[in-house]
C-alpha cells in the first residue's frame, strides 16, 4: 500500500502522515522536511526557496526525483507514506489525500510551530507569508508539471481539519482512510 497525501500548509499533513504510518505500518517519507533542510543549506526561508523556485526547477527537481525514485524502488509489498506536494502526481496508484485548512487558522498554527525556515513577528505576517507560499507553489507545478496541485480532483480523500484538534484529526483521518480502504476492497470482489 501507497499513500501520498498533500495539502494546505498547516493543515497538520506531516502529522497525519506520521499518525497513519503508525496505524498502517507505513515507511514515512517527509518532501517538506527535504525542502526546510535545502532552504536553510541555502540560507534562506521556504519562501525564498520557492520564489527561486519560480526561476530555477533545482528546487522542486530534488524532491520530485526522490519521489519518483522511491516510485520506481518500491515493490507492490512495500508499505509507504509520502507527504508531499507532488506525490499524487509521481505516484498515481496511490492513495491520494489533500487535507485542507481555513488559511487563517493554518497561519495560527504555523506562527505557533515556526522553525529554523521560518520567522514571523505575528500571525498576519504568517498570513501574508501563506498567501504567497501558496500562490509559488502553485505557480511552479503548473510552470514545470502543467499539475493544479490545489486542483481537488487529483485526489482521492479529500479531508478538512480546521475545526479539529490533532487527536480528533487524527482519528477521523484513520476511519477516513479505513473507509476508503473497504469501498475500494468491496468494488475489486464485485
Amino acid at each position: 500500500m501507497i499513500i501520498t497525501i498533500s495539502g494546505m500548509p498547516g493543515s497538520g499533513k506531516t502529522t497525519l502522515a506520521k499518525h497513519l504510518a503508525k496505524v498502517f505500518d507505513l515507511k514515512y517519507y517527509g518532501m517538506g522536511d527535504l525542502r526546510r533542510e535545502m532552504a536553510v543549506r541555502k540560507g534562506m526561508n521556504i519562501n525564498e526557496l520557492n520564489k527561486l523556485g519560480e526561476k530555477n526547477p533545482i528546487t522542486d527537481k530534488e524532491v520530485d526525483d526522490f519521489i519518483v525514485s522511491l516510485a520506481k524502488s518500491k515493490s507492490k509489498e512495500e508499505r509507504i507514506i509520502i507527504d508531499g506536494r507532488m506525490g499524487f502526481h509521481f505516484i498515481p496508484q496511490s492513495i491520494k489525500i489533500f487535507i485542507n485548512v481555513d488559511l487563517k487558522e493554518s497561519a495560527k498554527r504555523i506562527f505557533k510551530r515556526q522553525g529554523k525556515s521560518e520567522k514571523y513577528e505575528n500571525v498576519d505576517e504568517t498570513y501574508g507569508a501563506l498567501k504567497k507560499r501558496i500562490e509559488s507553489d502553485d505557480r511552479r507545478y503548473k510552470k514545470y508539471y502543467h499539475v493544479g496541485i490545489f486542483n481537488l480532483d487529483n485526489y482521492d480523500i479529500l479531508f478538512d481539519s480546521t475545526k479539529m484538534t490533532i487527536p480528533e484529526a487524527k482519528e477521523n483521518i484513520q476511519k477516513t482512510v479505513e473507509k476508503y480502504i473497504k469501498v475500494q476492497k468491496d468494488k475489486r470482489s464485485e
